[in-house]
C-alpha cells in the first residue's frame, strides 16, 4: 500500500480530531474526549504551538496520526519527544503505517538532537506491547505518574489546602484531585514519581499494582496502569531503532536492536 507520512496542516484539523475521538473509543474511554478543533488548531498552530502531528494518508486520505511534543530531561540536558497519540484506522492497518509514522517521528529526534523518545502503553493493549517491542522498546513499571486534576490545580494555585481529612480506620487518605493513574503523559504539572516496592501498593482505597501484569483484564484494578516505554536515540539512525531503557532508571539500561 503506498502512503505519504507528512507533518500536519491546519486543514487536517478536523480528521485528526476524528482519529482522537476513534482512538478514545478504541481504548475505551468513548466520551473522555473534551478537545474541540478550535482547541487543536490553538494547540498546533497557533502562535505558541504546544504540540506537533504528524498523518499517514493513503489515496489522499487521511487514516492515521502521531500527536508529539517536545520534553526536557534534567538527567540529559536535552530535549525529548513526547508521543501523546499513535492511532491508524482498522481498515488501514497491516501495512506498515504505524512503523512509518514512529519512524518519521524518530527522523525528527535525530534531526534535533533529542535524547528520548517515549510514550505510554496501555497494560491490557498486548497487541500495541508485542509491537512497540519489535521496535526495541522496553516497558518502565517501576514508576508510577502522579497527576493533579483541574480541580486540585485550582486549589494548588490559591494555596488551598487539598488533603482529604483522615479516616478512623488510619487509612492513608488521597489528596484531593491527585491521583496514582498513569495513563496521563509526562507533561503534566505536577508529575512526581515515587518507586513501589514489588507487589501493590495502596493508594487511597484502590490497590494499585507496581508492576502492570498484560494479562490481567483492565476492570480488575479501581485505577488502571500504563506501562512507558523509552528509547534512548544515542545510537539511532534514520531508519533503525537501537537500545532503550528506562527513563531515569536505576539500574544499567539493556541493550537491543530491531
Amino acid at each position: 500500500m503506498e502512503h505519504l507520512i507528512r507533518p500536519a496542516t491546519r486543514v487536517d484539523v478536523p480528521v485528526i480530531l476524528e482519529l482522537v475521538h476513534e482512538l478514545a473509543v478504541y481504548e475505551r474511554e468513548p466520551d473522555a474526549v473534551e478537545a474541540t478543533e478550535p482547541m487543536l488548531t490553538e494547540a498546533l498552530f497557533g502562535p505558541a504551538p504546544v504540540a506537533s502531528c504528524h498523518v499517514a494518508e493513503v489515496g489522499g486520505e487521511v487514516v492515521g496520526f502521531a500527536l508529539w511534543f517536545v520534553t526536557f530531561s534534567t538527567w540529559k540536558g536535552r530535549p525529548g519527544m513526547w508521543l501523546e497519540d499513535l492511532f491508524v484506522r482498522p481498515a488501514a492497518r497491516g501495512h506498515g503505517l504505524g512503523r512509518a509514522l514512529l519512524q518519521a517521528l524518530a527522523k525528527v529526534c535525530v534531526e534535533r538532537g533529542f535524547a528520548r523518545f517515549e510514550w505510554w502503553v496501555l497494560d491490557w493493549n498486548v497487541d500495541a506491547q508485542g509491537f512497540y517491542r519489535s521496535l526495541g522498546a522496553r516497558p518502565e513499571d517501576e514508576w508510577t505518574t502522579w497527576r493533579v486534576d483541574a480541580d486540585g490545580i485550582a486549589a494548588l494555585a490559591d494555596g488551598r489546602e487539598i488533603n482529604e481529612p483522615s479516616s478512623s480506620s488510619n487509612r492513608p487518605s488521597t489528596p484531593v484531585g491527585v491521583s496514582a493513574e498513569t495513563s496521563y503523559p509526562q507533561s503534566m504539572v505536577e508529575r512526581r514519581r515515587r518507586r513501589l516496592p514489588s507487589g501493590s501498593a495502596t493508594v487511597g482505597a484502590a490497590q494499585v499494582s507496581c508492576r502492570p501484569t498484560a494479562q490481567a483484564p483492565r476492570q480488575a484494578t479501581t485505577l488502571p496502569t500504563t506501562y512507558a516505554v523509552a528509547l534512548r536515540l544515542g545510537s539511532l539512525s534514520a531508519s533503525t531503532v537501537n537500545a532503550l531503557y528506562v527513563v531515569k532508571a536505576p539500574h544499567k539500561p539493556v541493550a537491543s536492536s530491531a
